[in-house]
């Protein structure tokens, strides 16, 4: 994915879709770098007593404030939503191609606290190391957060091209940056 934004002009809008409020930012890569093109934040309304509005409200209101190109976003998940796992795969799994897939959704399932039928896993390797054991990272993300984050893109008429961990969102853009 990292590859797809580093090649095009205008990034995907970065969409942190919180409780309180709404923000967005999207880059522009040029000859000396990504610069910020547009960065926009929106309050939830909160009316006295009631329910903050719906967020394919506040999305339309962050959307007509911003000088966002397109409507392709990237959003995330956080805890509680994502747990991060340090595995320890054998090596023969991790050659597996489709099976390790399956082996290393099997093992973060595992240590999930939920069942393995209601979570998203993904992982990526780590470096070798002497003497170390942990060779892969995993995160689990409850289905039905990652569900809801789409259902919401979908009904504010965005396209989801990602959907990502608070965390490594972050570590992403700041690479970006640099």
């Amino acid at each position: 994915m990292l590859a797809k934004i580093v090649r095009a002009k205008m990034t995907p809008i970065g969409l942190d879709m919180g409780e309180t409020a709404l923000r967005g930012a999207q880059l522009r890569r040029g000859q000396s770098g990504f610069t910020i093109t547009a960065l926009t934040q929106v309050d939830r309304v909160l009316p006295a007593g009631g329910s903050p509005e719906p967020f394919e409200q506040a999305l339309r209101r962050l959307f007509s404030q911003s000088a966002f190109k397109g409507r392709s976003v990237i959003t995330a998940l956080n805890p509680p939503e994502v747990e991060f796992h340090v595995l320890d795969v054998p090596q023969a799994a991790l050659q597996g191609g489709e099976n390790a897939d399956k082996v290393i959704h099997w093992e973060i399932g595992r240590l999930t606290s939920l069942s393995a039928e209601q979570v998203e896993t993904r992982h990526w390797l780590l470096p070798s190391r002497p003497g170390g054991t942990a060779n892969a990272i995993g995160v689990s993300a409850r289905r039905d957060a990652v569900m809801g984050l789409l259902g919401m893109c979908n009904r504010g008429r965005l396209h989801c091209s990602c959907v990502d961990t608070g965390a490594t969102a972050l570590h992403r853009f700041g690479r970006l940056l640099r």
